[in-house]
């Protein structure tokens, strides 16, 4: 597992001494949360592969709809 530094400072609300641990809770994504976790990606060029990713998506549905018209 790997967390962001700059993430688990924001977890901590950027606090310099923590005296006491975060509980966190880890589940595994839905289907329909991939996108949203694609361009919300805390490093930008991962985050524009995300962007990049869901428009290809979107544009391929849309150009199925209008084929099968």
């Amino acid at each position: 597992m790997v967390i962001d530094w700059s993430a688990w400072l924001d977890l901590h609300d950027r606090v310099e001494d923590v005296d006491q641990p975060i509980e966190l809770e880890i589940s595994p994504a839905r289907w329909w949360h991939w996108p949203r976790l694609a361009v919300s990606h805390p490093d930008p060029s991962m985050r524009l592969a995300g962007y990049i990713a869901v428009v290809s998506l979107v544009l391929g549905l849309v150009s199925l709809i209008v084929s099968f018209k």
